[in-house]
C-alpha cells in the first residue's frame, strides 16, 4: 500500500511541478511583453524627438540663410533709415535663431535621456530574454525527465496494485479520488494526519497502529502508522 502510495506522490508532485512551471514561464514571458511594449513607446519617442530635431536644424538653416542675405542686402542701403530698418529685421531673426537654437538643445539633451533609457530597458530585455531561454532549455529537460518517469508509472502502479487485496485497494482509490492525489497518510507521533494536519480521536489513532487503515476524517486518506 505505501509502494501503491508513493507512485501515486511521484504522480502528483510531477504534474504540480509541470504546472507551476508553465505558469512561471507565462509570467515571464508575460513581463517580457510589458518590457517590449516599454520599448517601442521609448523607441517611438526617440525617433519623434529625432525627426523634431531635425525639423529645428532646418528651420534654423533657413533663418540664418536669411540673416545673411539680409547682411548682404544692407551692404546695398544708402539711406541711415533703410539701414536701421534692416538691422532691426536682422536682430529678430536672431533672436528667432536663438530661440531655434535653445530648442534645438532641449531636443538633443531630451533624445540623449530617451536614449540612455531605452539602451538600458534594450540590456535588461536582452538579460531577461537569455535568462528566460535558459529556463526554458532547463524545463524542456525536466519535462522530458517527468515524462520518461510518467510513462513507466502505469504499468508499476498496475504491478504494486495487483498485490494489494481488492476491498483495500477499492478503498484506497475511493480515497485517492477523494483527495486528488494519493490516498494513504501516515499517522503523526502526536496523533495528527500528516497530510492534512487534522487532529485524530484515539479511537482512530488505534486502528490506524492496528493496520485497519481507517480514513482521516479530514482529507479522507487512508491512516497508516508509521
Amino acid at each position: 500500500m505505501r509502494q501503491l502510495a508513493e507512485l501515486d506522490r511521484t504522480a502528483a508532485k510531477l504534474a504540480r511541478a509541470a504546472e507551476a512551471r508553465a505558469k512561471e514561464l507565462k509570467a515571464e514571458d508575460a513581463a517580457l511583453g510589458v518590457l517590449r511594449a516599454e520599448l517601442d513607446t521609448f523607441t517611438q519617442q526617440l525617433k519623434l524627438l529625432q525627426a523634431r530635431l531635425h525639423t529645428r536644424e532646418l528651420e534654423l538653416k533657413t533663418v540664418e540663410q536669411q540673416i545673411a542675405r539680409n547682411e548682404d542686402q544692407k551692404l546695398q542701403l544708402k539711406s541711415k533709415a533703410d539701414m536701421d530698418r534692416m538691422d532691426g529685421q536682422i536682430a529678430g531673426r536672431r533672436i528667432e535663431a536663438s530661440a531655434i537654437e535653445s530648442a534645438i538643445l532641449e531636443s538633443m539633451e531630451l533624445a540623449e535621456r530617451v536614449e540612455k533609457e531605452l539602451n538600458g530597458r534594450r540590456s535588461v530585455l536582452s538579460e531577461r530574454e537569455a535568462r528566460l531561454g535558459v529556463r526554458r532549455e532547463k524545463a524542456a529537460t525536466e519535462a522530458a525527465e517527468a515524462a520518461a518517469v510518467l510513462a513507466r508509472l502505469p504499468a508499476e502502479r498496475a504491478d504494486v496494485s495487483n498485490r494489494v487485496s481488492a476491498q483495500v485497494r477499492m478503498a484506497y482509490e475511493s480515497a485517492r479520488q477523494t483527495a486528488g492525489d494519493h490516498g494513504l497518510s501516515a499517522l503523526g507521533g502526536e496523533g495528527f494526519c500528516s497530510a492534512c494536519g487534522t487532529r485524530l480521536t484515539p479511537q482512530l489513532q488505534s486502528g490506524a497502529r492496528a493496520g485497519k487503515l481507517p480514513p482521516c476524517p479530514g482529507c479522507a486518506r487512508l491512516l497508516a502508522a508509521e
